[in-house]
């Protein structure tokens, strides 16, 4: 039968060929009856197919039942098809040669200019052309927005529109349609097709940040973090600087710590840490961005930074030992005991450490274990001993006689007098 159909396809001029030619249906239609299910029509060139399948009157329907039992080859050029309906039915049974020219001209079909899903199927099953190109496309396709409808069918895997733009050397700037995907876009800025411009950062916000939805710009600024901070830091009157992109940026380690330190000089005021960013990056706000009527929410959450984070906590919370207002923090045990061995503190100024947790606005020490505690660690070994049940004599500052008087209130120790020396403080123990 292939050699017949070879030789009919030859032989244009035949009587022969002539009359199939006006009863394409029933030739056809006959051919495609009497083949079995599994037998198929395979020929050594794509010209046999073509002499059929372009048979004067030929309908779809009747192509449909030849196409069925054609194993190939695959139709070289589409533009040797006279019927677009039977050229889809050879795309969808891959029956045409993976070539840019196939596609392109397959696209100039579609009236609605998009990427129909039988051409989105085609796509996505076979390598991208190595002459897939600009200059090809265009030649094809002329100004029919073929790159617009790539980007906009999402039957197409992501990463076959990322290769096929970026393979043509185009940079993607038009934001003007809706109805993208946020994968969509963060898959075309991962693939570098989306570039680090101003006018590509403000249609990102306007169309992709919705409800504060901030997913695609931190992908942009991830993919170009050198780019992101030239417009929005770098920019005049730094007009382009969000503060809560750049918070969601500062949790994020992907983006290396110089480049979150430039970031934090975009904020006009206080930044607070957080336990999100790195130590390196919590210590510089620590130590030049955050609000200092606020060092009470950093001893809160002491214990949660990290050790450059803790010396920038500790760093503040001596000018509050040295002005005597650390009464005014409620410090939790881990800053506590780091303040109190942190420094080569005098034993007056560890007395008022000590006793401004004890009779602070917000006192957090309660238990006398605690406070025994803290006097080891201090080294205070003549208060350890009086917690221990012991009468003291304790040299006589203001300093221990405040603190003295705070362990009294406690109920942590008796009563105390002043020795007729005026050096010592004697001090009974609880009872």
């Amino acid at each position: 039968m292939q050699e017949l159909i070879a030789y009919l396809a030859l032989s244009l001029e035949s009587p022969v060929v002539k009359r199939i030619e006006s009863n394409s249906d029933i030739f056809i239609g006959s051919l495609a009856e009497s083949m079995a299910e599994e037998k198929t029509l395979t020929f050594q060139e794509d010209k046999p197919v073509v002499w059929m399948l372009n048979l004067p009157g030929l309908s779809p329907e009747i192509a449909r039942k030849i196409i069925m039992h054609l194993s190939g080859p695959a139709v070289n050029r589409i533009s040797s098809l006279d019927n677009p309906n039977i050229i889809t039915m050879l795309f969808d049974e891959d029956l045409i040669e993976n070539a840019a020219e196939n596609i392109f001209r397959y696209f100039n079909l579609n009236d609605n200019d998009e990427i129909d899903d039988v051409l989105a199927n085609y796509i996505n099953e076979h390598d991208i052309p190595a002459d897939f190109g600009y200059k090809k496309m265009r030649q094809i396709v002329g100004d029919k927005p073929f790159i617009s409808a790539v980007v906009r069918c999402l039957t197409l895997d992501n990463g076959k529109v990322c290769k096929i733009i970026s393979g043509m050397g185009r940079i993607y700037n038009d934001f003007s349609f809706v109805g993208i995907p946020i994968n969509r876009v963060k898959c075309l800025i991962n693939s570098g097709v989306i570039t680090p411009t101003q006018k590509n950062l403000v249609k990102l916000r306007e169309n992709y940040c919705p409800e504060g939805n901030l997913d695609v710009v931190v992908a942009f600024a991830l993919k170009y973090p050198k780019g992101y901070l030239r417009i929005v830091v770098d920019g005049k009157d730094n007009a382009l600087f969000s503060e809560d992109e750049a918070l969601e940026l500062l949790k994020n380690k992907s983006i290396n710590f110089n480049n979150q330190i430039k970031l934090l000089k975009g904020f006009t005021g206080y930044i607070a840490a957080n336990t999100q960013y790195r130590d390196s990056v919590n210590e510089k706000i620590i130590r030049f961005y955050c609000d200092p009527n606020e060092i009470q929410e950093l001893t809160n959450i002491y214990d949660l930074l990290g050790e450059k984070s803790k010396k920038a906590i500790l760093g503040l919370l001596c000018d509050y030992v040295v002005n005597d207002t650390l009464r005014n923090l409620s410090l939790n045990r881990p800053c506590l005991d780091d303040l109190i061995k942190a420094y080569s503190w005098t034993k007056d100024q560890l007395a008022c450490i000590v006793e401004s947790q004890l009779t602070g606005l917000n006192s957090s020490v309660y238990k006398r274990s605690d406070v025994s505690e803290l006097f080891d660690i201090a080294e205070m070994d003549d208060f350890c001993m009086l917690l221990n049940g012991k009468h003291m004599s304790i040299r006589f500052t203001p300093q221990n006689q405040q603190l003295i008087e705070a362990l009294k209130n406690r109920g942590f120790c008796g009563k105390y007098r002043e020795k007729a020396d005026g050096m010592f403080l004697y001090v009974y123990p609880r009872t």
